[in-house]
């Protein structure tokens, strides 16, 4: 009876004060929340986790209005409940649709405080869409009032948590968990044995303790045993563990993004029983992404052309524990395939959608969003909305070119031309070995001494104090180079140690920010175009060093293994045939049978006859023919070798170790 009469004299309110004051005719539906007992000061006094029970609320949407009594609201967020403008949990007696999203019982109503255009986490929603994410988020923007109060512009959207509207587990041991290595948790966590992530329980489907209990163990225990493959760089162990799908889609979320958060918190998984597989997603608190140049606290995440994700913690005197699970993903070639895959088959040719759809919506929250500005002091929106596109249509340019491109370069001898800023000239310029890494990179060696070219870093906290110079070979990432096509010839060259831009600056080799000027691009020749392209006579030794090393001598036409006696043994000129295939000359000029040189995926080539179907091999002492096959006695490499009693620099064959 009492709750009756509590709606009726709610109903009284809003009659006498009209709706015409919560509609305020901006175009979007509003919700209007009346308190029981309690006043918003209080709310904000206390802590985000006190629930204020039996509170009256309305929806309205143009001319329809729905109410409802008994809803409870509490605080939510961690840096945001802070704010002047704060978030709010709904929570509903029943399970409620608001406005169409799909009936929930919890609701969120995300201030975007932090967002002066109100699209950022609007915007990765949609982006989950584009990527077909699994229980991608979607919400609406309202106006919220609170007794009578207008208090701005919020997102409403479902909670992320095990339900029908949010991620709809089907095991009772189904759980939902958060990485969250930002802020001290209050709930129960772990610590994961490798990477030392902390890792919230948020949810579970079943109601029983025991078997809750049972369903975190078994997460915690999947969870490190895939770290523990992760680490090992076992590939098969990794599959084993978790949805490769679905942790491409969350990086490239966050590459997408440059999301501050992005391996730190608001990282969910979910595992749906003990015989699924760990999930990544759903995405969750963007407000800080996309380049928000009022908030970020890091210069590179204002960036458009840095790779944020793939190039491993962040930098400054932000301290913390970012998460490196997806680097060490990213260092597989089967997950950057994927990544790669989805990127092109779902983000790529969709920019000018993107920004139709930013602009579409800037165009409908004019009005209200003019009004939470001014409301809260914040910045232009309009203004706000521009430097947002701007941004992402410059990221996804970039993108385009980081990850539209399949590995192409192969380990091999190259001559790289790199040509100055100022004057276009040739500056950087040489013959150098790229040896193809493990995780995508290359490292760029100097041919007549090995070194490589490297990295240094000044200071580790000044992104701007690098020197690039060739040393020796080290272990970790400073010699690592990732190559993006530019076009056919043509690459960037990007270090894996900051994302920076290899850059011919007056003379001098420099990293910079990428500008996509002639002098970040530098021309890559394989040697075998020296070959195929030669007018005078090439030099070659054939060499087998697959066992004892031993040379080719060349016998009536017949090529035989014998060991090495002298300097100029085994020496050979090369003569290309019309048809494409190449004959091998000894001193005494005497040819050998048609061979066709065929180059390997890793660089190396294999000499093959005439008809293409058997490869020249060695056999303990013995040069034979055999079927074409991935075994190192067929495969040889190209370097070049200067010998004094020759002019003409010569090129040693011999077989990939």
């Amino acid at each position: 009876m009492k709750r009756v009469i509590y709606a009726i004299g709610l109903i009284c309110f809003f009659a006498i004060f009209g709706y015409h004051d919560v509609a305020a005719d901006n175009g979007i539906p509003s919700i209007s929340i009346a308190l029981n007992g309690t006043t918003i000061d209080i709310i904000h006094a206390g802590t985000k986790d006190i629930k204020y029970p039996d509170n009256f609320l309305t929806v309205t949407d143009f001319d329809h209005i729905d109410s409802y009594a008994g809803v409870e609201i509490k605080g939510r967020g961690n840096s945001t409940w802070a704010a002047d403008k704060r978030p709010y949990q709904i929570k509903f007696a029943h399970t409620t649709d608001l406005l169409g999203l799909g009936a929930s019982k919890k609701w969120v109503l995300l201030a975007d405080y932090l967002d002066d255009s109100h699209l950022r986490n609007h915007l990765a929603f949609y982006l989950s869409y584009l990527l077909d994410m699994p229980y991608r988020g979607h919400g609406q923007h309202v106006d919220l009032y609170i007794d009578g109060e207008y208090r701005g512009l919020y997102y409403l959207c479902h909670k992320n948590e095990i339900s029908q509207r949010s991620v709809y587990l089907q095991d009772p041991r189904g759980v939902l968990v958060e990485m969250d290595n930002l802020w001290e948790p209050d709930d129960d966590f772990f610590v994961s044995d490798y990477d030392k992530n902390r890792l919230l329980f948020k949810d579970v489907k079943t109601d029983d303790p025991e078997l809750a209990a049972t369903a975190f163990a078994d997460f915690r225990q999947a969870f490190n045993r895939f770290e523990r493959a992760l680490y090992a760089s076992d590939w098969n162990g990794v599959k084993q563990e978790i949805d490769l799908e679905s942790f491409a889609q969350y990086f490239l979320m966050t590459e997408l993004s440059v999301d501050v958060d992005g391996f730190a918190s608001s990282v969910f998984f979910y595992k749906d029983g003990p015989h699924d597989l760990i999930h990544a997603g759903p995405v969750w608190d963007y407000d800080f992404a996309f380049a928000n140049f009022r908030w970020s606290i890091d210069g590179p995440t204002l960036s458009p052309h840095r790779s944020w994700a793939q190039r491993g913690t962040r930098r400054g005197d932000f301290a913390v524990q970012d998460s490196t699970l997806w680097q060490h993903l990213m260092d597989f070639p089967e997950f950057r395939d994927q990544v790669r895959q989805i990127y092109q088959n779902k983000i790529f040719g969709h920019a000018a959608e993107i920004d139709e759809y930013l602009l579409a919506n800037a165009d409908y929250l004019q009005d209200s969003a003019s009004r939470d500005n001014a409301t809260w002091w914040r910045e232009n929106f309009r203004l706000s909305v521009d430097l947002l596109r701007d941004w992402v249509q410059t990221r996804l340019a970039y993108l385009d070119q980081l990850y539209a491109q399949p590995d192409q370069v192969t380990s091999g001898t190259y001559r790289i031309n790199g040509y100055d800023d100022i004057v276009n000239r040739k500056f950087f310029t040489g013959e150098f070995f790229l040896q193809a890494q493990d995780d995508g990179s290359y490292k760029i060696l100097d041919t007549a001494t090995s070194y490589a070219l490297s990295v240094v870093e000044l200071n580790q906290f000044n992104e701007t104090g690098n020197q690039v110079y060739f040393q020796r070979s080290r272990l970790d990432d400073s010699q690592r180079w990732y190559l993006i096509q530019k076009n056919d010839q043509q690459f960037y060259l990007v270090a894996k140690r900051n994302g920076l831009f290899l850059s011919c600056n007056q003379g001098q080799l420099e990293l910079q920010e990428y500008r996509g000027d002639d002098a970040q691009s530098f021309n890559l020749f394989y040697k075998m175009q020296k070959l195929i392209h030669a007018n005078r006579p090439i030099y070659y030794r054939l060499q087998n060093n697959f066992g004892p090393s031993v040379q080719l001598s060349n016998r009536g036409g017949q090529l035989m293994l014998r060991s090495p006696r002298s300097l100029d043994s085994g020496i050979f000129l090369v003569e290309r045939q019309t048809n494409g295939s190449y004959v091998f000359i000894d001193r005494n000029a005497q040819r050998s049978r048609p061979w066709i040189i065929q180059e390997n995926p890793n660089g190396s080539l294999k000499l093959i006859d005439s008809q293409g179907l058997r490869a020249l091999s060695r056999q303990r002492q013995h040069v034979v023919f055999t079927e074409l096959a991935e075994t190192p006695d067929q495969d040889w490499l190209l370097q070049e070798l200067r010998l004094p009693q020759f002019a003409d620099p010569r090129i040693i064959v011999y077989p990939a170790q």
